[in-house]
Protein backbone atom coordinates (compact mmCIF):
# COMPACT_ATOMS: atom_id res chain seq x y z
CA UNK A 1 0.00 0.00 0.00
CA UNK A 2 1.30 3.45 -0.91
CA UNK A 3 2.03 6.00 1.76
CA UNK A 4 -0.17 9.07 2.17
CA UNK A 5 0.71 12.53 3.35
CA UNK A 6 -1.77 13.75 5.93
CA UNK A 7 -1.83 16.85 8.06
CA UNK A 8 -0.84 16.32 11.68
CA UNK A 9 -2.30 18.83 14.16
CA UNK A 10 -0.83 19.54 17.59
CA UNK A 11 -3.09 20.46 20.52
CA UNK A 12 -4.62 23.94 20.75
CA UNK A 13 -2.60 26.23 23.05
CA UNK A 14 -3.65 29.56 24.54
CA UNK A 15 -1.79 32.71 23.51
CA UNK A 16 -0.83 35.08 26.33
CA UNK A 17 -2.00 38.55 25.30
CA UNK A 18 -4.16 40.93 27.31
CA UNK A 19 -7.02 42.30 25.23
CA UNK A 20 -9.36 43.40 28.05
CA UNK A 21 -10.27 47.07 27.53
CA UNK A 22 -7.78 47.49 24.65
CA UNK A 23 -8.36 51.12 23.71
CA UNK A 24 -9.49 52.34 20.31
CA UNK A 25 -6.54 52.59 17.88
CA UNK A 26 -4.22 50.86 20.40
CA UNK A 27 -2.10 47.76 19.74
CA UNK A 28 -0.93 44.99 22.03
CA UNK A 29 1.74 42.29 21.57
CA UNK A 30 1.61 38.77 22.96
CA UNK A 31 4.20 37.02 25.06
CA UNK A 32 6.68 35.06 22.93
CA UNK A 33 5.60 31.62 21.77
CA UNK A 34 8.34 29.01 21.58
CA UNK A 35 8.63 26.80 18.54
CA UNK A 36 11.01 24.17 19.90
CA UNK A 37 9.53 21.46 17.67
CA UNK A 38 10.29 23.55 14.54
CA UNK A 39 6.75 23.47 13.21
CA UNK A 40 6.49 25.48 10.03
CA UNK A 41 3.01 26.91 10.39
CA UNK A 42 0.14 27.38 12.80
CA UNK A 43 -3.56 27.99 12.79
CA UNK A 44 -4.64 30.89 14.99
CA UNK A 45 -8.14 30.98 16.43
CA UNK A 46 -8.86 34.64 17.09
CA UNK A 47 -12.12 35.80 18.65
CA UNK A 48 -12.03 39.22 20.32
CA UNK A 49 -15.21 40.69 21.81
CA UNK A 50 -16.45 44.21 21.14
CA UNK A 51 -16.93 46.45 24.14
CA UNK A 52 -19.94 47.75 26.00
CA UNK A 53 -20.36 50.55 23.45
CA UNK A 54 -21.07 49.39 19.90
CA UNK A 55 -18.26 50.30 17.48
CA UNK A 56 -18.85 52.17 14.27
CA UNK A 57 -19.85 49.89 11.41
CA UNK A 58 -17.12 48.95 8.90
CA UNK A 59 -14.25 49.08 11.37
CA UNK A 60 -11.72 46.28 11.85
CA UNK A 61 -9.51 44.51 14.36
CA UNK A 62 -6.17 43.48 12.85
CA UNK A 63 -3.93 40.52 13.69
CA UNK A 64 -0.18 40.68 12.98
CA UNK A 65 2.72 38.19 13.12
CA UNK A 66 5.72 39.08 15.29
CA UNK A 67 9.07 37.33 14.89
CA UNK A 68 12.33 37.14 16.81
CA UNK A 69 15.59 35.72 15.53
CA UNK A 70 17.29 35.64 18.94
CA UNK A 71 15.30 35.36 22.14
CA UNK A 72 18.01 37.24 24.07
CA UNK A 73 18.39 40.27 21.77
CA UNK A 74 15.74 42.87 21.05
CA UNK A 75 17.51 43.88 17.82
CA UNK A 76 16.15 40.86 15.95
CA UNK A 77 12.51 41.39 16.87
CA UNK A 78 9.68 42.84 14.79
CA UNK A 79 8.82 46.46 15.64
CA UNK A 80 10.92 46.46 18.82
CA UNK A 81 8.74 43.75 20.37
CA UNK A 82 10.06 42.76 23.78
CA UNK A 83 8.72 39.21 23.72
CA UNK A 84 6.31 40.16 26.50
CA UNK A 85 2.56 40.80 26.71
CA UNK A 86 2.74 44.59 26.34
CA UNK A 87 1.73 47.62 24.28
CA UNK A 88 3.39 47.91 20.85
CA UNK A 89 3.50 50.28 17.89
CA UNK A 90 2.97 48.38 14.64
CA UNK A 91 5.22 49.51 11.79
CA UNK A 92 6.56 46.50 9.88
CA UNK A 93 4.80 43.43 11.29
CA UNK A 94 3.22 41.15 8.70
CA UNK A 95 -0.57 41.25 8.61
CA UNK A 96 -2.05 37.82 9.29
CA UNK A 97 -5.62 38.99 8.77
CA UNK A 98 -8.38 41.27 9.92
CA UNK A 99 -11.88 40.94 11.31
CA UNK A 100 -14.74 43.16 10.16
CA UNK A 101 -16.56 44.33 13.26
CA UNK A 102 -20.36 44.75 13.37
CA UNK A 103 -22.07 47.73 14.94
CA UNK A 104 -22.99 45.58 17.95
CA UNK A 105 -21.84 45.77 21.58
CA UNK A 106 -20.44 42.75 23.42
CA UNK A 107 -20.26 40.35 20.47
CA UNK A 108 -17.38 38.07 19.47
CA UNK A 109 -16.04 38.27 15.95
CA UNK A 110 -14.23 35.04 15.10
CA UNK A 111 -12.04 33.51 12.44
CA UNK A 112 -9.22 31.00 12.10
CA UNK A 113 -6.10 32.32 10.39
CA UNK A 114 -3.26 30.32 8.81
CA UNK A 115 0.34 31.58 9.10
CA UNK A 116 1.69 29.39 6.27
CA UNK A 117 1.54 32.12 3.60
CA UNK A 118 3.94 34.24 5.69
CA UNK A 119 6.76 31.68 5.69
CA UNK A 120 8.04 29.34 8.40
CA UNK A 121 7.63 30.33 12.04
CA UNK A 122 10.89 31.10 13.82
CA UNK A 123 12.33 28.47 16.13
CA UNK A 124 13.57 31.28 18.43
CA UNK A 125 10.00 32.39 18.97
CA UNK A 126 7.11 34.24 17.46
CA UNK A 127 4.00 36.03 18.63
CA UNK A 128 1.01 38.04 17.57
CA UNK A 129 -0.01 41.65 17.85
CA UNK A 130 -3.57 42.95 17.82
CA UNK A 131 -4.53 46.45 16.70
CA UNK A 132 -7.97 47.70 17.66
CA UNK A 133 -9.16 49.58 14.59
CA UNK A 134 -12.57 50.27 16.06
CA UNK A 135 -13.55 53.54 17.68
CA UNK A 136 -14.33 51.86 21.04
CA UNK A 137 -12.39 49.88 23.65
CA UNK A 138 -12.71 46.10 23.53
CA UNK A 139 -14.69 44.19 26.16
CA UNK A 140 -13.32 44.60 29.70
CA UNK A 141 -13.48 40.88 30.61
CA UNK A 142 -10.29 39.11 29.51
CA UNK A 143 -11.95 35.68 29.45
CA UNK A 144 -14.33 36.85 26.71
CA UNK A 145 -11.46 37.16 24.21
CA UNK A 146 -10.33 33.83 22.68
CA UNK A 147 -6.85 33.55 21.22
CA UNK A 148 -5.25 30.17 20.64
CA UNK A 149 -2.88 28.54 18.19
CA UNK A 150 -2.32 25.05 16.84
CA UNK A 151 0.82 23.94 15.00
CA UNK A 152 0.38 21.65 12.02
CA UNK A 153 2.59 19.89 9.49
CA UNK A 154 2.36 17.32 6.73
CA UNK A 155 3.26 13.82 7.88
CA UNK A 156 3.75 10.59 5.94
CA UNK A 157 1.27 7.93 7.09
Amino acid sequence: MANEIRTKFDAWTNITITLASLAAAAARASAAITNATSRGAALILFSPETGAVAPTVDTIIELFLLRQDDSAAATGRTDGWTGADAAITISNAQLIGSLAVPNTANVNVTDVFDTSSLGPLNTDGWGIAVRNGTNQALNATEGNHKKRFQYYLPEIQ
